[in-house]
């Protein structure tokens, strides 16, 4: 259920605090910054990044430094407190001008450790072994907090992280826990505003709940300014999926050839291909059912390849959405009335705290 105090007016202020690394504690209060903005993008592997000013000098050594929305009705009777995020600080430039000091830090969220992180020796991964277990271990030896839905899904043939040259190779340890998730099922890793790293289980767009709906009216936060695009070219028509294994390898393939489809090859001239490759198959498979398991794949991501065709991108005063979450968006204005799923936000801490959302339509035409 949807927070009805996000649909009246507040008023918002931003605490910023120090965050204990070896605790997680937060000991106390940073009181010289002054603004900035904080983004998350689904598409990026660490998630979530920002800037802040700052007056003065900006120097927590190796602490976190976590951000707070507190936020208050504009008639006094209600309140909310909000964590905004938990980051890694670097403060790369400092203007001085006579006694004056003031500058820009660039922050990152807790997934940069990880990814800034390899493995001093080959880590192996056994056939058998779970893989959101293994991803999950790998996040907590490196110091993180992780919270991970439960999972069944185990490898079929072992998997060697850390050094270069075979299959399962990959730059960091980040990589390697994204790649033991998504042969899992599983939506990338990604990390709460407290700093935890969430692991969770890949749901399609419509079978997510709304947890918001964007109407114009009453307790609509929206600027009136939005912008409505479908992408032609992001949507393919071909679909490889390659399964890659010690044993064997086989390619499937789904085409839409269909003259009454509007994305086919045929009604568009020409073929888009998207390519997706997996280094494991169920034990026993055999030649046959791994090539009608290929295909299978294909067509359906052939399906689910057609995900990105419209975009809508407008501004709100906070609301509780994150990336990833389900909203609706009605506009009489824009024609617009639809479903979509939010891929990226940018928070400005300033007045209302507004939010600049991205969100992706799945499927709808």
């Amino acid at each position: 259920m949807a927070d009805d105090f996000w649909r009246g007016r507040f008023k918002a202020s931003y605490r910023f605090m120090r965050v204990d690394r070896r605790t997680g504690l937060e000991t106390g209060r940073v009181g010289n910054i002054t603004g900035g903005t904080i983004t998350r993008n689904q598409d990026t592997s660490v998630y979530e990044t920002a800037n802040i000013d700052y007056v003065g000098s900006l120097d927590i050594g190796t602490d976190l430094l976590r951000v707070y929305l507190d936020a208050e009705s504009t008639n006094g009777n209600d309140s909310r407190t909000v964590a905004l995020g938990t980051f890694l600080v670097s403060t790369p430039s400092i203007e001085i001008d006579g006694a004056k000091r003031s500058g820009t830090a660039d922050l990152y969220g807790r997934l940069r450790e990880l990814a800034d992180d390899d493995f001093d020796t080959a880590y192996q991964v056994d056939a058998g072994e779970n893989a959101v277990a293994k991803a999950a271990a790998i996040a907590r030896a490196a110091g993180l907090t992780v919270v991970a839905d439960p999972s069944t899904y185990t490898l079929t043939v072992p998997w060697t992280f850390g050094v270069s040259g075979g299959s399962d190779s990959v730059s960091d340890k980040l990589s390697a826990i994204n790649k033991l998730l998504d042969a899992a099922g599983f939506n990338a890793a990604y990390t709460d505003p407290m700093g935890r790293v969430i692991m969770s289980r890949y749901t399609a767009q419509e079978k997510r709940p709304l947890v918001w709906d964007f109407a114009e009216g009453d307790g609509c936060h929206v600027l009136p300014q939005a912008t409505d695009e479908l992408d032609r070219l992001a949507i393919s028509n071909v679909v490889h999926v390659d399964y890659t294994t010690q044993e064997s390898s086989v390619r499937g393939t789904a085409v839409d050839d269909d003259p009454d489809s509007e994305w086919s090859t045929v009604s568009v001239g020409r073929r888009i291909v998207k390519s997706y490759s997996y280094s494991s198959l169920p034990e026993g498979t055999t030649a046959d059912q791994a090539q009608a398991l290929a295909n299978t794949k294909a067509l359906e991501l052939l399906k689910s390849a057609r995900s990105i065709l419209r975009r809508v991108t407008f501004t709100t005063m906070y609301v509780p959405v994150n990336v990833g979450d389900a909203h609706g968006f009605k506009s009489s204005t824009l024609k617009i009335n639809r479903r979509y799923a939010v891929r990226k936000i940018d928070i400005s801490l300033k007045a209302g705290c507004p939010m600049k959302i991205e969100s992706r339509n799945f499927g709808e035409v």
